[in-house]
């Protein structure tokens, strides 16, 4: 008779924690990748002080486990991969870039939604064959708006602050 009723018991404490956690109920950095990517995806541009246009490009790839960027800023060209990194399970970005000033950028970026619609990142990674590269930084993302708040980029034991910049998406991207 116990035994019975502690197989019953046992069956019950399973089925009600099957029920109240799903499998199928996304973690909240799925969800903060999935309102991110609704937010992102599309073309981003930016008109400097001299004119001179920048854009990104955001899709979704993977039956939309990542994004795809593609960048094109000054002499600057460069293609990102964002998504939940298997090993830290965070939201992450890989970017790699190449221009005159950078030589070949090679870094991993962790994000963190701080706030409705704000972020944090922190870059790790290599510039100018091998040099150290970490920055941080933060921005607010809405529908159409990319707003930086500054970020504080180290390269080797340089140091310095760049400030914040707009970005606006003049066209969103396919679902």
């Amino acid at each position: 008779m116990f035994r019975s009723t502690t197989i019953i018991a046992t069956l019950a404490i399973i089925a009600c924690l099957a029920n109240s956690v799903s499998a199928d109920e996304p973690t909240d950095v799925e969800k903060a990748f999935q309102e991110y990517g609704k937010l992102m995806v599309g073309v981003w541009t930016q008109t400097d002080d001299d004119g001179n246009i920048k854009e990104h490009e955001y899709r979704w790839i993977a039956n939309k486990k990542y994004i795809q960027a593609t960048l094109v800023k000054d002499k600057i060209s460069g293609t990102g991969i964002i998504g939940i990194d298997p090993e830290t399970k965070k939201l992450t970005a890989w970017w790699f870039a190449n221009g005159p000033e950078l030589g070949t950028l090679k870094v991993k970026v962790a994000m963190t939604k701080i706030g409705d619609n704000e972020w944090s990142t922190e870059a790790k990674g290599f510039m100018n064959n091998d040099v150290p590269y970490s920055a941080k930084g933060t921005f607010t993302l809405t529908d159409n708006k990319l707003v930086g708040g500054g970020q504080t980029e180290k390269v080797g034991d340089q140091e310095q602050t760049r400030p914040g910049d707009t970005w606006t998406r003049i066209r969103k991207g396919t679902e």
